[in-house]
């Protein structure tokens, strides 16, 4: 199977329309759209904006979060991009980091998640849902309609207005540690693993997620393996380094969210993990020169991301595809990093290329 590439994209409605119409001319499979309602617009409306300006490229968001809106009020935004593009849409999910920050609130408990997560896949897929108002009714503080006396009242919701024709939205879920690896295995079309561009974390959290679908009794086949990776093209290694910082750290705190080390192959650099949970302030998020970042070793860098010159990034993002991610998500340098445009434009004309042709000649000796 081919690998896609996907660029994140950001900005205001026009510029997100011009960067969609950019990367699917540079040959991007892809755009993601996150979703922070403090610092970004509405993804979804932005991507349906862009979709119709554009032919071919995939849209998706990364990452949408549970606050904003009931599960399915988020199946029908999804549905909606899904409709105007012409299933060019996918829903990519998350508990929830920076933009729930933003809200005053932490990430969504795992429990809440996957309610949520499941009860977005049934929307997604046409099926009526009964109520949760827990979910649906803000904790409980809105009360049943059976309270206002009707004759009758609705006890479930679908989306009543899905075109037959329309293909179902995919929901993928992105994780880090075990508990949402599996959730992203039984509940998911696909997963998002962001756990850095380590081969061994890679290999051993796709390892977790092919066992959890086997116990289920559900193959691989048609499930989705995305990864985000930070991508960094340079000569001079150490620019490459940092200017590849400020994403590192902002992922790798993923892996100590609430002060424990998880995620496969993590305890190995248990120091530096719990260095970046003390040290995080959100006003350094996936930002270059953030204080969090002067906590990473160079050789840490070197195994989390990928940094240096171009032939050493289609290695390795080479071998990645060569696990079995079929889809990755290039992070380019931080906000705030000098010469950004060069090295964006650097994995466009050189990297993409290279590894689309080694993956190429890869499948045609199998």
């Amino acid at each position: 199977m081919a690998v896609e590439f996907w660029t994140p994209v950001l900005g205001l409605p026009r510029a997100v329309i011009r960067s969609a119409r950019e990367a699917e001319a540079a040959g991007w499979d892809g755009v993601l759209a996150p979703e922070s309602p403090k610092a970004t617009p509405d993804p979804f409306i932005d991507l349906a904006l862009a979709a119709r300006e554009t032919e071919t490229i995939k849209f998706g968001t990364g990452v949408a979060i549970p606050v904003p809106r009931i599960a399915i009020g988020m199946a029908s935004a999804a549905a909606t991009v899904q409709e105007i593009s012409n299933g060019r849409f996918v829903l990519s999910i998350g508990r929830g980091d920076s933009g729930q920050a933003h809200l005053g609130m932490a990430p969504a408990p795992v429990p809440f998640f996957e309610r949520y997560v499941t009860r977005l896949q049934a929307y997604l897929s046409g099926e009526r849902v009964s109520h949760d108002l827990q979910l649906d009714g803000a904790g409980g503080q809105i009360p049943p309609a059976r309270e206002l006396g009707m004759v009758d009242y609705p006890e479930t919701s679908r989306l009543a207005w899905l075109p037959p024709q329309l293909p179902k939205v995919p929901l993928l879920i992105t994780a880090t540690g075990p508990r949402m690896l599996k959730l992203a295995a039984r509940v998911g079309d696909g997963v998002v693993m962001a756990v850095g561009a380590e081969t061994s974390r890679i290999s051993t959290s796709l390892d977790a997620v092919r066992q959890a679908r086997a116990d289920v009794g559900q193959t691989m086949e048609g499930f989705t393996v995305s990864a985000y990776v930070s991508v960094v093209p340079h000569d001079d290694l150490a620019v490459a380094r940092r200017m590849a910082s400020g994403i590192v750290a902002s992922f790798a705190r993923f892996s100590a969210m609430h002060g424990q080390v998880t995620g496969a192959g993590a305890s190995a650099d248990s120091a530096i993990y719990k260095r970046l949970h003390d040290a995080y302030t959100m006003r350094g998020h996936m930002r270059d020169g953030s204080p969090q970042s002067m906590h990473l070793t160079d050789e840490f860098i070197d195994r989390f991301a990928i940094v240096g010159p171009v032939d050493h990034c289609i290695a390795r993002l080479t071998e990645l595809a060569g696990l079995g991610v079929t889809r990755l998500v290039i992070s380019p340098p931080g906000f705030g990093a000098d010469d950004v445009q060069t090295v964006r434009d650097r994995i466009t004309a050189e990297v993409l290329p290279g590894v689309r042709e080694a993956t190429a000649e890869t499948v045609g000796r199998s």
